[in-house]
């Protein structure tokens, strides 16, 4: 009778710990208790990395762990040849930690070309220009290595121009140390065996100023025989009649102290306001006079916490920087510090599809997570060289030129972020 007590007890209580273990739940040795426990789950790019939690080696991802005591994991992703991925992240009850992160190959970068000349890398990455005094050419180099060649005009001496691309890297101007004396050129990737000066039809010079930035096509151009600006397109210049010959000032910067979206009135403090950009239905305009950025939504206007210079967007993440900050937009509309340092910031990009920013800090181009999780992860891709200029090709590749070297040469060269 005893022993079939003893049967009966045991089937019992193992049957309990199957349905318990069963329903995620476990036993807790330390605290000799019974917990509800969670899961974790890894997800990388590339795959096939090996994950270590808390000392625990495990090979191969995707990874799940079910049956998780609800605690901090230390977590390191790592695979030969790339940069090693650190984290603690927290395990629940009854839920799903999820990691999804790319991993970033730790190599040299290849090196495209080199030249005594300044070099102006394109924004998107794919081409950069750079003038060859010796030659007096003009040199195209693709972001493969492929180069055309263009012979400059007589009155181009290479020494005193400077290249300046447009934002969507379908136009650049040379431009002289001075205007007065010689012309500006355009030159334009739709016709990349021409150059055409500025000069009006009577001869006269026009004197570039700058991009117009929210119509990047535009140029700000000033008439030497007028002292107010213009604004001129270079469309017209290149005889593209289709779009306006110029434009008024208050389409570019808004002086008045209301401003108008979506249907409502906003009135601002006084002073000289830059459109910066409207994404998801906010406008976003910057107080000059102030260095104060507003959020202009349909139903309010909102200040920034922060100072905004330039902006980065891609299809999911939109990021603003200042020399000193990087912020993110969050999907409830508030802004999540990227980064803070006292290393000038000179270039932002959005990584959205890998989780990262492309930063150039202080002549080092960095990579930073967005996952706030713990610390930021952070890589600096090459210690060897300094950056002077970079630009995002894909969510692979970055291009990007060096300053001048001990030998008197500047390099554009190649990362390959992943593979």
């Amino acid at each position: 009778m005893a022993i079939w007590l003893v049967f009966v007890v045991l089937f019992f209580a193992t049957t309990s710990m199957v349905l318990l273990y069963g329903s995620g739940y476990t036993i807790h040795l330390p605290s000799k208790s019974i917990v509800t426990t969670g899961t974790l789950l890894v997800r990388t790019e590339p795959q096939d990395t090996t994950v270590t939690v808390n000392g625990e080696t495990h090979k191969d991802t995707p990874l799940r762990l079910t049956r998780q005591i609800p605690r901090p994991l230390s977590v390191t992703i790592s695979k030969e040849g790339y940069f090693s991925w650190n984290k603690t992240v927290d395990i629940y009850p009854k839920q799903t930690t999820f990691i999804t992160t790319a991993l970033f190959a730790n190599r040299p970068p290849v090196d495209i070309v080199a030249t005594p000349s300044s070099i102006a890398l394109a924004p998107n990455g794919t081409q950069a220009l750079y003038l060859h005094p010796e030659n007096q050419t003009l040199v195209r180099v693709t972001n493969e290595g492929e180069e055309t060649v263009i012979t400059l005009p007589a009155t181009i001496i290479p020494d005193l121009y400077t290249i300046l691309w447009n934002p969507t890297s379908e136009r650049a101007v040379l431009i002289p140390d001075n205007q007065e004396i010689h012309p500006v050129y355009l030159y334009s990737t739709s016709r990349p065996d021409v150059l055409t000066p500025f000069i009006t039809e009577d001869g006269k010079k026009l004197r570039f100023v700058q991009w117009h930035h929210p119509r990047p096509w535009l140029a700000v151009i000033k008439n030497q025989s007028e002292e107010h600006q213009l604004f001129h397109t270079i469309s017209k210049v290149i005889e593209e009649p289709h779009l306006p010959e110029r434009i008024t000032e208050n389409q570019t910067t808004i002086t008045e102290t209301t401003v108008h979206h979506a249907g409502n009135e906003y009135t601002l403090p006084p002073g000289r306001y830059v459109y910066l950009l409207e994404y998801e239905n906010v406008a976003y305009i910057r107080n000059i006079s102030t260095q104060t950025t507003y959020a202009v939504t349909e139903t309010e206007l909102r200040t920034l916490p922060f100072d905004v210079h330039t902006f980065s967007t891609s299809d999911s993440t939109l990021l603003f920087s200042n020399t000193a900050e990087v912020w993110i937009k969050k999907q409830d509309d508030s802004f999540s510090l990227l980064t803070r340092t006292s290393a000038p910031i000179t270039k932002v990009f959005s990584v959205a599809e890998t989780g990262y920013a492309a930063l150039l800090i202080n002549e080092e181009i960095v990579l930073i997570e967005f996952d706030g999780r713990d610390t930021r992860n952070q890589f600096t891709l090459d210690t060897t060289h300094a950056y002077q200029d970079m630009a995002l090709l894909d969510e692979t590749t970055i291009l990007a030129t060096t300053k001048t070297d001990q030998t008197g040469q500047q390099h554009l060269v190649r990362f390959v972020i992943q593979e």
